[in-house]
């Protein structure tokens, strides 16, 4: 049977006389609802004034409409336990909502009032510019962003995918309150807009609420617009004198969507660029170490544009070979095309990811609009068929024709004038059509039944050795989320980096499977296996189809028990390291924490960087990282949860088979987190960019006060958890100064910290200071009210059962739990334990910790 066979995907169509369309799909797997709102508009829709406009109206739909004036909507959905979010595209605009099944009525309200009634005022619009440059600014300060949009910019003679979605400072400062509401009348109205719902609902309630919100909507004429696309005819190459790391960008025709050789040149881009597999990282990241990351960004839509691989060399001396390199292998692919081997496994990927798209509300919404863009809604069925149905001579014929030297550009952006020293030649063989046709790819896979809900159970083993397994059994359940954590970590390590490098290295290869195979094998199969080093844990974490969790955790041990230690890896991993620290001081938002962390638990700490220092990641060597992994014990060390639907005895059976070893005497290395406090409160870094950032932070409760951890999650929550919190409503809406701010708290079992940020411009930096600190000591002094607490609690338990909804989560979740000595009970009484916190305990909590002498500040202007 192969994936061409999911048939039985229920989609619902509605559409109402003036035209607004719903499409539903129900699924009652967990209590929630997605009601995703698209507006068919994006900044292609907009004109050279225009520019910008299409997000500003995202912005400004918040702020005030009939029914919640005064910023009320994003205070409403926070109490209601809502995830309320927007965002802008090349072609739409889209509101989305995640909420709890019994809350439909109150969404579909407030959807319809973003959507129809949107009545912002002029001294909401004065207040959003500000914000909304702030945006751009921040966009221009990170090195990779601000490269993007200028190869956005200069890639088309004449696009509308040529101007950055934020707009331009220019134009945004130019909107009037009378253009901006024009634009939301012409392009906000039934015929222009679409509606997905997915998940618990009743569908006769969802069309009766669906159809009373929106009936009244009235149409309105709409001039149709022409895209004029001039594409260049000539190889270019680009010089972008620019401070701070050096990228190079190599740059290719991308198709819509729509277009009938687009599926088959994604092939071509994912075995160039895309992932681990690729030639280019295997060969510039991997084999020579040239550069630290290949990544692609797509300059694309409903409308053909351009897709840009970007590289970030590891010396300056390297771009030569880098560049060399790209085009050895364009012009390679252009004369052979992809192989049938590697073709495969491309598609199986592709065709994996499909499949993964249907776990989950969001995602399974997301998947609907997306067909329903494309004008193709047979596609959400039919997908694996069409990836099936492309073969090697439609792929050569495809790069062939969107892929000549005259539509390929290559960018350089860094200090100094960069020439190619040796432009390379760009006419590739011309290829002759090959008769040969490829075999379809033919996946195993069972019949699906995605609509089935059963009360998931829980059992809990101890396997011979000592190790913890903790099965959450969901009968019917077609993705498994499996998880081995450890409290093996940094604060433990004997040597710094020493648990990072181990950890990281462990992917590439075994004893049995070189790194070669195992992607071969995972690729084949659809799963992946990731290792996350959190501060006081390591976990290996992934998801996979059901039927291949046995092979799944046949490599998970084999992984952790036998690693290759592969020295290849282990030079490519230091560089990569060392060229992460390298860059670090060109990203503004990340070395401005950077800064406040190291002022706060000295510089000396250990931590802040999983990888130690550059002195650490130079000095160590690969037989540390053996010692370190031979001091581990598979029993005392690592718990595993995983969460499926095979039968919980021979799960269980197989995992003892796998995970079994003989006892230990000896006891874990304990955590010792190493740090000294500051006498330094207030430290002030003059880089002179075009944005200031605020971090006020101190020490905060530790783990092992249970109650009070939880306690400090609402209290995070009511100062900088989402749109309705402190910070947001008096910083952003109330005065304008933060495009971006918040509130975070972390801990681990011997000590907690939290920190409160803000990103402004740089002329309001000192009373955008004040402000916040205001705020820390009214709460410490006043504490909050017993409404925002109750907001809290309903959005974070809200929270609590959205995230429940993914596999992989719930395994990674319960597993780092156990590995850290919480009971299961603790995960599963989470809920209970969110709505016992009284105030009390959070005016106690924040007279302690928010107080003066508590807060650290360090601002980066």
């Amino acid at each position: 049977m192969t994936f061409r066979d999911i048939t039985d995907i229920q989609l619902e169509e509605y559409q109402l006389a003036n035209s607004m369309r719903l499409l539903a799909h129900p699924d009652s797997a967990n209590p929630i609802i997605c009601l995703q709102l698209y507006i068919k508009t994006g900044s292609v829709n907009e004109s050279s004034q225009q520019y910008g406009f299409s997000h500003f109206l995202e912005h400004l739909v918040f702020k005030s409409t009939r029914k919640y004036p005064d910023n009320q909507i994003s205070s409403v959905s926070s109490s209601l336990g809502f995830v309320l979010n927007a965002y802008t595209d090349f072609d739409t605009t889209c509101y989305y909502l995640m909420l709890p099944k019994e809350r439909l009525s109150e969404a579909m309200d407030i959807l319809v009032e973003m959507a129809c009634y949107a009545n912002f005022s002029e001294m909401d619009v004065q207040g959003e510019k500000d914000i909304i440059i702030e945006e751009i600014n921040q966009y221009e300060c990170e090195p990779e962003m601000s490269f993007i949009e200028y190869i956005q910019a200069t890639s088309f003679l004449k696009s509308p995918l040529n101007h950055p979605v934020l707009g331009t400072i220019a134009t945004v400062s130019k909107a009037s309150t009378r253009a901006l509401q024009a634009f939301y009348h012409q392009h906000y109205r039934p015929s222009n807009a679409f509606m997905v719902a997915c998940g618990d609902f009743d569908p006769d309630l969802l069309f009766r609420l669906f159809s009373s919100a929106f009936s009244n909507w009235q149409d309105a004429e709409m001039s149709s617009r022409d895209f004029l696309i001039k594409k260049h005819n000539a190889f270019r190459f680009h010089n972008r004198e620019k401070q701070g790391p050096e990228l190079l960008a190599f740059v290719l025709p991308e198709l819509a969507e729509k277009h009938p050789d687009s599926e088959a040149l994604h092939i071509a881009i994912r075995h160039l660029a895309i992932g681990k597999s690729s030639l280019l990282h295997k060969e510039l990241v991997e084999r020579r170490k040239l550069c630290s990351f290949v990544k692609v960004s797509s300059i694309s839509g409903l409308i053909s544009g351009v897709s840009v691989i970007l590289l970030a060399p590891t010396k300056p001396s390297n771009k030569d070979a880098i560049i060399k390199t790209m085009f050895k292998y364009w012009a390679q692919i252009l004369s052979h095309g992809v192989s049938s081997q590697a073709m495969q496994l491309i598609k199986k990927d592709i065709i994996h990811s499909w499949l993964y798209s249907f776990d989950g509300v969001e995602h399974k919404a997301s998947l609907i609009a997306n067909e329903e863009f494309n004008q193709d809604l047979g596609r959400i069925r039919g997908y694996g068929s069409l990836i099936e149905s492309i073969n090697g001579s439609h792929i050569l014929e495809a790069v062939n024709k969107h892929w000549q030297a005259s539509s390929l550009a290559v960018y350089y952006q860094g200090m100094g004038d960069y020439k190619l020293s040796e432009p390379p030649t760009l006419n590739a063989q011309k290829h002759k059509t090959s008769k040969q046709t490829t075999a379809a790819v033919i996946l195993e896979s069972q019949a699906l039944d995605l609509y089935h809900q059963d009360t998931p159970q829980y059992y809990q083993y101890s396997i011979p050795g000592g190790m913890q397994f903790v099965y959450n059994y969901i009968p019917n359940r077609l993705i498994c989320g499996f998880a081995l954590s450890s409290p093996l970590c940094q604060l433990n390590e004997s040597i710094a980096g020493q648990n990072y490098f181990t950890s990281a290295l462990m992917l590439y290869g075994t004893q049995r499977h070189s790194h070669d195979e195992l992607m071969r094998i995972s690729r084949e199969s659809g799963f992946n296996i990731r290792v996350q080093q959190h501060l006081d844990s390591t976990l290996f974490r992934g998801k996979s189809h059901y039927q291949d969790l046995p092979l799944v955790l046949n490599i998970l041990a084999e992984i952790i028990s036998y690693p290759a230690f592969d020295p290849r890896y282990f030079r490519m991993l230091k560089s990569a390291a060392l060229d992460n620290l390298r860059r670090e001081k060109s990203y503004p938002v990340s070395y401005a924490y950077t800064r406040w962390f190291n002022n706060v638990f000295g510089k000396d700490n250990n931590l802040l960087r999983s990888t130690g220092d550059a002195h650490d990641i130079e000095s160590i060597r690969l037989e540390d990282c053996r010692d370190w992994h031979d001091s581990w014990h598979l029993g005392r060390d690592f718990s595993l949860c995983v969460v499926g639907s095979l039968d919980p005895e021979e799960l269980h059976a197989l995992v003892r088979q796998l995970f079994s070893c003989s006892s230990s005497s000896q006891a874990a290395p304990p955590h010792k987190p190493r740090y000294s406090s500051s006498k330094a409160f207030m430290q002030r870094q003059y880089k002179h960019k075009e944005q200031s950032i605020i971090h006020i932070g101190g020490y905060a409760c530790p783990a092992s006060n249970r109650m009070d951890n939880s306690a400090f999650h609402v209290l995070a929550q009511v100062l900088g958890g989402d749109l309705a919190s402190r910070f947001y409503s008096i910083l952003r809406e109330k005065h304008g100064y933060a495009y971006q701010t918040g509130f975070d708290f972390s801990s681990i079992e011997e000590l907690g910290f939290w920190y409160a940020y803000a990103f402004c411009d740089p002329d309001d930096y000192r009373a955008c200071q004040k402000l916040m600190q205001d705020i820390l000591n009214d709460v410490a002094l006043h504490g909050i009210s017993a409404q925002e607490m109750k907001d809290a609690q309903n959005y974070l338990v809200s929270v609590n059962r959205f995230d429940a909804e993914s596999p992989a989560f719930k395994a990674a979740t319960i597993a780092n739990l156990i590995s850290l000595g919480y009971s299961l009970d603790y995960h599963l009484q989470r809920e209970q334990r969110i709505r016992s916190i009284t105030l009390d305990q959070i005016q106690t909590l924040a007279a302690k910790w928010l107080k003066p002498d508590n807060q650290y500040t360090h601002i980066m202007v």
